[in-house]
């Protein structure tokens, strides 16, 4: 059987203000667009994930708000896990490791510089920087989601919003 990890990284927003904590920095205009035209692509592309882990974080949630409403799935599908925000890779991996094996898609959405590492320790390619709202597509051919290790994972791409609005995808 083959799983399918997407890994986003949440969409563009605004820097702190004075006062704000990080984790309640929301999108600015420019996410807004990001995360709307990443989410119409995946779609396009016939991927429904079975369920979104996502980071508590402001910006990481209402990221995948636009992946909920453009796949017209409930947002009971979304799994905020406060352990995604500022977690290292070897975190994000325990979290997948124990998804349910019923689930054969699976987005999590968090933060850069966790989504480039963990990225490239899957695909055992050089990930440096996944851009705002970038989406990395790997693929396992496991059936148990606590068998995913270092380069297990096959890269299928890594879109990012500026070449999926330059391609007209």
């Amino acid at each position: 059987m083959i799983k399918k990890l997407l890994l986003v990284r949440h969409a563009s927003s605004d820097y702190a203000e004075l006062g704000l904590k990080d984790i309640d920095r929301t999108l600015n205009e420019t996410g807004i667009q990001q995360a709307h035209s990443m989410a119409n692509y995946v779609k396009d592309k016939g991927v429904c994930p079975d369920l979104l882990i996502v980071s508590p974080a402001v910006r990481t949630r209402k990221t995948a708000l636009f992946f909920v409403d453009s796949f017209g799935i409930g947002e009971n599908k979304i799994n905020l896990v406060d352990d995604v925000y500022e977690a290292e890779p070897e975190t994000l991996l325990e979290i997948i490791r124990n998804v349910s094996n019923e689930i054969e898609t699976l987005m999590l959405v968090g933060h850069n510089p966790s989504i480039a590492l963990l990225s490239s320790y899957l695909s055992n390619e050089i990930i440096e920087q996944v851009p705002t709202c970038g989406i990395v597509d790997l693929i396992f051919d496991l059936d148990d989601w606590a068998g995913i290790s270092r380069g297990s994972g096959e890269l299928i791409s890594l879109q990012s919003p500026e070449t999926v609005l330059s391609q007209g995808m």
